[in-house]
C-alpha cells in the first residue's frame, strides 16, 4: 500500500508557523532564563521571525494560481491575503507583548507559542473546503485564545473572561458539529463543493448551515453571540484582545465566505 503524493508546499507559511511554535516549546524545556524580560525578548525575537518567513513565503505564492491540497485545502489568492492580514495582526499583538507579558508572567515562551498556534488555526481556516478541517482549525483557533484570554493569572477578570469565553465557546462548538452531521447526512459527504453541488437545497441542508452559522457569529462576536466578548476583552491581556478583536475576525469572514458559497445557488 502506498500513500498517495502529497505537494504540501503551498501550505509552507502554516508549516512554518506550526514549526516555530514547537520549536518555542522546545527552547523552553532545554534552556533555564533567570531573568523574564531577556526570555521574553528571545522568544518574542523568535516567533517574529517565523511571522516574518511565513509572510515572505505567501507573498511568493501571490499570483501563483490556485493550489488544492488533498481535497480539504484550497491556497488561492484569496487565503494568500488572509494570511498577511493575520501576520500583520499577530506580528503587531507581539511586539505589544514584548514589554508587556514578562511583566505578569514567566511563561512567555508558552505565550508566543499559543499566539502563533491560533495565528496557524486563522491561516487553515481561511483555506478550508472541507467542513472537519474546518472545524478542527476552529479547535485549534479556539483553545488557543482560552488560553491566552485567561494568561494573566493575577487579575480575576482573566479567569473570569476565559471561563466565560470557554463555556459559550464549547456550546457554540456543539451546534457547529450537529450542522456538520446534518450536511453529511443530506449529502453523504462534508465537501463544501459537494455540499453546493445540490441545487435542490433540502431541509436538511438549509439546517446544518443555518447551525454552521452558529459557529461563525459566534467567533465574529455577532448578535445574539457576542455576550462573551466584553468580559473575555476586558479580561484579556492587552496584546490578546487586540490580536483577537482583529485577526479572528478576518479569519471568520473568510471562513464564511467559503461555507456561503456552499448555499445551494449561490451566486458566490
Amino acid at each position: 500500500m502506498t500513500l498517495p503524493h502529497l505537494n504540501l508546499l503551498p501550505l509552507l507559511p502554516e508549516i512554518i508557523i506550526v514549526g516555530v511554535a514547537l520549536l518555542l516549546l522546545v527552547i523552553d524545556m532545554a534552556t533555564r532564563f533567570s531573568d523574564a524580560r531577556v526570555e521574553g525578548s528571545l522568544m518574542a525575537g523568535v516567533a517574529l521571525a517565523g511571522m516574518l518567513a511565513a509572510a515572505g513565503a505567501t507573498v511568493a505564492g501571490v499570483g501563483g494560481g490556485d493550489a488544492p491540497v488533498a481535497g480539504v485545502v484550497l491556497v488561492d489568492d484569496l487565503s494568500r491575503y488572509l494570511n498577511l492580514v493575520v501576520l500583520l495582526a499577530a506580528g503587531l499583538s507581539v511586539l505589544l507583548a514584548w514589554a508587556y507579558v514578562p511583566q505578569f508572567s514567566k511563561e512567555t515562551s508558552s505565550f508566543y507559542a499559543l499566539v502563533l498556534l491560533a495565528l496557524a488555526g486563522m491561516m487553515f481556516m481561511g483555506k478550508s473546503v472541507e467542513l472537519i478541517t474546518l472545524f478542527v482549525s476552529l479547535e485549534i483557533l479556539s483553545v488557543s485564545l482560552y488560553i491566552l484570554t485567561g494568561f494573566n493569572r493575577r487579575q480575576l477578570a482573566s479567569a473570569e473572561g476565559a471561563l466565560k469565553y470557554f463555556l459559550l465557546g464549547a456550546f457554540s462548538s456543539g451546534f457547529f458539529l450537529y450542522g456538520l452531521a446534518l450536511l453529511y447526512a443530506d449529502t453523504g459527504s462534508t465537501q463544501l463543493a459537494a455540499i453546493a453541488a445540490n441545487e435542490t437545497g433540502g431541509f436538511l441542508i438549509m439546517t446544518g448551515l443555518a447551525l454552521l452559522l452558529v459557529g461563525f457569529f459566534f467567533k465574529l462576536a455577532g448578535v445574539p453571540f457576542h455576550m462573551w466578548a466584553p468580559d473575555a476583552y476586558q479580561g484579556a491581556p492587552t496584546p490578546v484582545t487586540s490580536f483577537m478583536s482583529v485577526a479572528t475576525k478576518a479569519a471568520a469572514f473568510i471562513a464564511l465566505f467559503r461555507v456561503l458559497a456552499a448555499l445551494p445557488g449561490a451566486p458566490v
